[in-house]
């Protein structure tokens, strides 16, 4: 009976520490963050722009959270890219932490937007939320400037899947 015990408080403690442990949110130049997208694994990778300060984005949050735990084991990954700035990380940390965010975040360290906006899509105006859907095998790709359900996020994912 001992064993068990032992067994399930060793279960309970490696369970309550990862559940804890707080995400590391990177510090990324644009640069960077286009060689993380570039050299994806995942056939499907989801980027979202957002910032704690952005209401629709904090709405929409839930939504990548459902698909990232859904889709975990389908090779789509979602990249949470904050736009909050630098001087904000730790607030960022504490925020990704208390919401329990399991999706990767990365703070993106370049505060002049018109250098790499377009480089995301042509068409952005810059406005977020903003996500971009990329079919890391065949290079399609789709680019939404608007806030995202599960649904819609669903619906789309469904096609870059459909068409590997």
């Amino acid at each position: 009976m001992k064993w068990k015990t032992a067994l399930g408080l060793s279960l309970f403690l490696v369970l309550h520490f990862n559940l804890c442990k707080a995400q590391n949110v990177r510090l990324l130049s644009f640069s960077a963050l286009q060689n993380q997208i570039r050299t994806e694994k995942s056939s499907v990778l989801i980027v979202n722009f957002w910032a704690t300060w952005c209401k629709p984005c904090l709405e929409e949050l839930p939504a990548f959270e459902t698909i990232s735990k859904k889709y975990r084991l389908k090779e789509v990954k979602v990249l949470l890219v904050s736009l909050d700035f630098e001087k904000d990380k730790m607030k960022l940390e504490k925020f990704v932490k208390t919401k329990k965010i399991s999706p990767e975040v990365i703070l993106l360290n370049e505060p002049d937007y018109d250098t790499w906006i377009s480089k995301i899509n042509d068409d952005w105006s810059g406005a977020i939320p903003a996500t971009l859907i990329i079919s890391t095998k065949s290079g399609k790709k789709a680019f939404y400037e608007t806030g995202m359900t599960a649904s819609k996020l669903e619906e789309e994912i469904s096609k870059f899947l459909i068409s590997q």
